[in-house]
């Protein structure tokens, strides 16, 4: 599977992803694709990740900041729906 490290999202890369796509988070694991999925939501210079937390007290759908989410991630795989 391809997939964008995540040491390598710059503004160039960030800036093709466009609201409405799915965003995976990658996982190494053998057999494993992805861990979680989110829809990328850009609002002026605001980016956001809108997925459905497991955080125990959220439990909801939320928007997280992008860059902070994915930073700590190991990469990720963007799907654009066909309309």
């Amino acid at each position: 599977m391809r997939y964008i490290p995540s040491s390598l999202l710059h503004d160039q890369i960030i800036n093709r992803i466009e609201t409405g796509d799915y965003v995976g988070i990658y996982s190494d694991c053998k057999g494993l694709d992805v861990t979680h999925v989110g829809i990328f939501i850009k609002q002026r210079k605001s980016l956001f990740l809108r997925h459905a937390s497991s955080v125990q007290e959220k439990r909801k759908v939320v928007d997280q900041d992008f860059i902070e989410y994915v930073k700590n991630k190991p990469g990720i795989v963007v799907f654009r729906p066909k309309l």
